[in-house]
């Protein structure tokens, strides 16, 4: 089946489809930080659709009235990094399952459970937990300690992203690991702040070899992940 007419594909030519079939959208793209970002068309650009994550204090969540824990014990997220790789939005839970005994011989422990209830483990309490999620229980240093059945959440969420365009990145978090489109036309992002008036392609036939991306990604590795969105990479060695 043949993607074009002309049969000769020059290593330039970026589109290979019949440019009326094609939708483009106007788009801001954003260049947080660093040296200004030069593009040239045929880039492949994500999308900015996720924000920073944000870890909540621990809420207590026992058999009391009100999720009270009888215990006095605490469990506090780490001040510096309190979401870890893998972390997932939603509430976690902790729950003490083993009550103290006495100091210097057997410490109490506890069970967390990630937002979709699945067991990610236990840990002794004293000890920091850092899987997901950053955090320490403690028990009270005067009074009850934690009781079996005392526990909290830890809640997780995400702020929306700016919806503004970047470079393609598959080792991105914040939307833009997912390919969104390529570049129109050439641009130059500013060293901060944003670019406005850039058009990019969402749907056609291309070139792979005059596809470009950010250092290190190699374009042809994302052929399905670009094909699932209507955007089809033809290599100009193939027979067409």
């Amino acid at each position: 089946m043949a993607f074009y007419e002309d049969k000769t594909i020059t290593p330039s030519q970026l589109v290979l489809g019949d440019p009326s079939l094609m939708v483009t959208e106007k788009v801001t793209i954003l260049r947080a930080s660093g040296t200004a970002l030069a593009l040239t068309a045929g880039h492949l650009m994500g999308k900015i659709t996720k924000g920073a994550i944000t870890v909540g204090a621990a809420v207590a969540a026992g058999a009391g009235e009100a999720g009270a824990n009888t215990g006095k014990g605490t469990c506090t997220k780490d001040a510096t990094t309190p979401n870890l790789t893998g972390v997932q939005l939603g509430a976690y839970l902790i729950r003490v399952t083993r009550a103290y005994v006495s100091e210097g011989t057997v410490a109490g422990a506890y069970e967390v459970f990630d937002p979709e209830g699945d067991y990610l483990g236990s840990g002794t309490i004293g000890d920091t937990w850092a899987k997901q999620i950053k955090f320490v229980l403690a028990e009270a240093e005067s009074g009850d300690k934690f009781v079996v059945g005392d526990a909290f959440t830890i809640t997780v969420t995400q702020a929306a992203g700016s919806g503004y365009l970047t470079e393609f990145d598959p080792a991105a978090v914040d939307g833009s690991e997912i390919p969104y489109g390529i570049l129109l036309n050439d641009v130059t992002v500013p060293t901060t702040g944003e670019a406005t008036g850039s058009y990019v392609y969402l749907n056609g036939k291309f070139n792979q070899n005059a596809v470009t991306a950010k250092s290190g990604v190699t374009v042809a590795n994302h052929k399905d992940a670009l094909r699932a969105i209507g955007i089809y990479l033809v290599d100009q060695t193939d027979e067409i």
